[in-house]
């Protein structure tokens, strides 16, 4: 039971307008190389600048971060990193769960089995997801959104397919032979 619930007492309650605060106020004036460098930074603008205040205890024991860069690379709607955090007894952050994301990548492929189907190329939206477990936020480990995106538009120029299912196929296992980082 929350200590909200508890108390009745509102000042235990999530106050999502200091949250969002905190978060513009530490990142107005930093310039950050990739999502996954701002998404770590946001959970560290989220840590205790001293002891734990009634908005440290609301926010809880585990948060999920997701960023979205809205001026995608290449034919991208968004790329985003997706994670969750758990809040160590120090106050500090620890990252699992961490989830690289490409969304509405259009793709104009030809697709089809009769004739008539492959004359024209047809836009397909590919959606990804890489799912890098408790690694991904660690310079090291960062994915290099643009090289894939650019890799999975190219790479569908090379090859024609006759069922959606084949080009699933052919996505993955692409993917799987890639390394994508910075």
């Amino acid at each position: 039971m929350s200590k909200t619930a508890e108390t009745d007492d509102l000042k235990f309650s999530i106050n999502y307008s200091e949250i969002s605060n905190r978060i513009r106020t530490d990142i107005a004036s930093k310039t950050f190389v990739s999502l996954q460098d701002l998404s770590r930074f946001i959970c560290h603008a989220l840590e205790p600048p001293g002891p734990p205040s009634p908005l440290d205890e609301a926010l809880g024991s585990e948060i999920r971060v997701k960023v979205k860069q809205l001026k995608a690379p290449l034919h991208a709607k968004t790329v985003a990193i997706e994670h969750l955090a758990k809040r160590m007894p120090n106050g500090s952050w620890t990252h699992r769960k961490v989830n690289h994301i490409v969304e509405d990548l259009i793709c104009p492929i030809i697709v089809g089995i009769n004739p008539a189907e492959r004359l024209e190329r047809q836009n397909v939206v590919v959606n990804l997801s890489v799912d890098t477990g408790d690694q991904g936020l660690e310079r090291g480990y960062w994915l290099d959104f643009r090289s894939l995106v650019k890799f999975l538009y190219e790479v569908r120029r090379i090859i024609s397919f006759f069922r959606c299912n084949s080009t699933e196929s052919v996505f993955n296992r692409t993917c799987q032979s890639q390394t994508f980082k910075p």
